[in-house]
């Protein structure tokens, strides 16, 4: 009897270990990036993704704070807008058109092998991404 005890009991602070382990393991590969890294992340890039895993997404990022979009998805559509980055280690942006021209501010995490995610701040939107050096789309940034 004491034998199973052990047992259950050592399968117990196991499965406990591993639980508290597992959520950690999970944070350390999304790490939320400071608002310096952004700012050596964004300007004169461009990040490229499914937005809500529908339509692909590029938009390149002009180091003067404009942007320039370009979707794929039910045919091309194309838009500009403005982008910042906060003190508060938030990358923001407002387009044209897009979104309704509302100001959208994200948390960006770090990810893996280039790759990083988008979540705005209210929680409402989300993508993933990966950075492309330059303008490989030809956007033009009015």
């Amino acid at each position: 009897m004491n034998n199973q005890r052990e047992i259950v009991s050592t399968i117990f602070y196991f499965c406990f270990t591993l639980a508290m382990l597992i959520p950690a393991a999970g944070s350390a590969a999304q790490e939320k990036m400071t608002a310096a890294e952004i700012r050596e992340l964004i300007p004169s890039n461009t990040l490229s993704g499914r937005y809500e895993n529908r339509f692909m997404v590029h938009v390149y990022h002009d180091p003067t704070g404009t942007m320039e979009g370009m979707r794929r998805g039910q045919g091309m559509h194309f838009d500009s807008g403005n982008w910042t980055i906060t003190d508060e280690d938030q990358y923001c942006r407002q387009w044209n058109r897009w979104r309704g021209k509302a100001l959208v501010c994200f948390h960006i995490y770090r990810l893996d092998n280039n790759k990083y995610r988008l979540k705005s701040a209210t929680g409402q939107y989300g993508s993933r991404f990966k950075v492309r050096e330059g303008n490989p789309e030809g956007l033009k940034v009015n």
